[in-house]
This record gives structure tokens, sequence and C-alpha cells, in this order.
């Protein structure tokens, strides 16, 4: 879908904002499921921390994102 077609699309600076909230929401969370998963089997645990791996990811995405927007 193309943002210009799209009514509701955000604007670039909205879009950045995001982007910053997200990378920051997402690691409260990851340390939220780490403090979780000592609750939890071992099993349980073990898949807490491969998704706590992937959001750290997703994270590290972001912030390639928003520190090529600041060159």
């Amino acid at each position: 879908m193309q943002p210009e077609n799209n009514p509701k699309s955000l604007s670039r600076d909205e879009a950045l904002a995001l982007l910053k909230y997200m990378e920051h929401h997402n690691a409260h969370h990851a340390e939220e499921l780490l403090e979780a998963a000592a609750a939890l089997t071992k099993d349980e645990s073990e898949l807490i921390a491969q998704s706590v791996s992937l959001l750290e990811q997703s994270s590290e995405k972001l912030r390639l994102i928003l520190g090529k927007t600041e060159e």
C-alpha cells in the first residue's frame, strides 16, 4: 500500500517518533519477559529467551533505521 494513498498515513516525523517509541517499548517488554521466565519451566524459559532474542533483533533493526535518519 502506498502511503500517499492512505488517508491515515503518518508524516515522516510521526513515523520516526513511532519507531523511537517502539524501540523503547520493546526493550521494556524484553525485560519483563525475562523476569517472567524465572517463574516458568526450563523449556518455557528457553522459549522466552528465544522470543526475547527475536524482539531484540527487531529493536536493532529499528535502531538501524533511526541511526540512518540522523545522518
